[in-house]
């Protein structure tokens, strides 16, 4: 700011434009801003978090959905004796 009241440089409005666009892409790099639009949202922290949600609850009904006849609490014989 001084330097441009000295006149040692000259103020240019694309410069400030520029920094405006690089501050705006580094708040969406890191998710300070998200951007509602689908394929910008897709893989953000929260998107992420969620399907991980999803999966493992899928995998815990899943797993519960054991036959019978098998013993979940009967030791693996790996055949490593």
């Amino acid at each position: 700011m001084i330097s441009i009241a000295l006149g040692w440089v000259e103020f240019r409005i694309k410069q400030l434009l520029g920094f405006v666009i690089m501050i705006i892409g580094t708040f969406i790099y890191i998710e300070a801003i998200v951007i509602p639009i689908n394929f910008m949202k897709k893989n953000t922290k929260v998107e992420l978090i969620k399907r991980e949600a999803q999966v493992k609850s899928n995998s815990y009904s899943a797993s519960r959905d054991v036959p019978s006849d098998i013993n979940e609490d009967a030791p693996l014989n790996l055949g490593m004796n």
